[in-house]
C-alpha cells in the first residue's frame, strides 16, 4: 500500500438545515399541543392519527391512548353523529363547519358540554381524501349565556304584560329605537308590521298632541345628562 485517499465532505449546511427543521417542528408541536381550541387528526377510518392536550383532557383520556383508536373506542356517544358527518365529507370532498355536539364533561360529571367543530379533509397528492382534521372550541359558557339571556327575556315580556308597561331602547350611533313586544301593544302597534316611529327615533307621532312638549323635555334633558328619564 503505497497511498491513501481520503474524502472529506463538509455537512455544515446540511446540519445547520437539520437544526433550522428540528426548531420549527418544536415550534408547531408546542403551538398545537398547547393550543386554546381542540385540535385532532382522524385518518380515513376515523382513527386517531394525533390530538391536542385540550381536546383529549375533554375526552378525559390522556393525549398518547388515543393514538390508533377509533372514535367508537374514545367517544361511543358520538360516534354515529360522527360517522354520518366524515361520510358526507367523503361523498362530497367539502368540510363540515360549525357542527354542534355534545356530551358529559369529563371533569365535571352530570353537566354537559357543548362544542363547536369544523371537520376538514386532507388529501394524498392524488387527491383521494386520506383523513381529517377537527378544528374544536368549546361553546359551552356561551350556550348558557344564550338559554339565561332567552330566559331574561322571556321573563321580561311576561312581567311586561303582567304589569301593562312597555320598554325601548335608543341606540344613539344608528339612530335607531329598538321596541318591547308589549311596547308595540301599548300604541297599537302589530309588532309584525312596525311603522316607522317604531324603527326611528321618531315616536312623536304616537304621543298624544298635549304631551308631546313634555316628552321632548324630558328626552332632551336625558341625553343632555341633566336629568333622569
Amino acid at each position: 500500500l503505497s497511498s491513501v485517499l481520503s474524502l472529506v465532505l463538509d455537512i455544515t449546511a446540511r446540519k445547520r438545515a437539520e437544526a433550522v427543521i428540528k426548531e420549527q417542528l418544536a415550534e408547531i408541536t408546542n403551538y398545537y399541543d398547547n393550543a386554546p381550541v381542540g385540535l385532532a387528526v382522524f385518518d380515513k377510518n376515523l382513527r386517531y392519527r394525533r390530538i391536542n392536550k385540550l381536546l383529549a383532557d375533554a375526552n378525559g383520556i390522556p393525549a398518547q391512548h388515543h393514538i390508533g383508536k377509533t372514535i367508537e373506542e374514545v367517544l361511543p356517544d358520538l360516534s354515529e353523529q360522527i360517522r354520518r358527518l366524515t361520510s358526507q365529507i367523503l361523498a362530497t370532498g367539502e368540510p363540515a363547519i360549525s357542527v354542534e355536539f355534545s356530551r358529559e364533561s369529563q371533569r365535571e360529571p352530570g353537566h354537559r358540554r357543548t362544542w363547536l367543530g369544523n371537520w376538514h379533509p386532507y388529501k394524498r397528492d392524488d387527491q383521494e381524501i386520506a383523513g381529517f382534521h377537527l378544528i374544536a372550541q368549546d361553546i359551552t359558557e356561551r350556550k348558557r349565556a344564550e338559554e339565561a339571556l332567552r330566559r331574561s327575556q322571556h321573563s321580561l315580556v311576561e312581567a311586561q304584560q303582567i304589569g301593562r308597561t312597555g320598554s325601548w331602547e335608543v341606540d344613539l350611533v344608528d339612530d335607531t329605537v329598538a321596541w318591547s313586544e308589549n311596547m308595540f301593544r301599548i300604541f297599537g302597534i302589530d309588532p309584525m308590521e312596525p311603522s316607522e316611529a317604531a324603527i326611528k327615533d321618531d315616536i312623536e307621532p304616537c304621543i298624544h298632541p298635549e304631551d308631546r312638549e313634555l316628552v321632548r323635555a324630558v328626552l332632551e334633558g336625558a341625553l343632555q345628562g341633566t336629568r333622569p328619564y
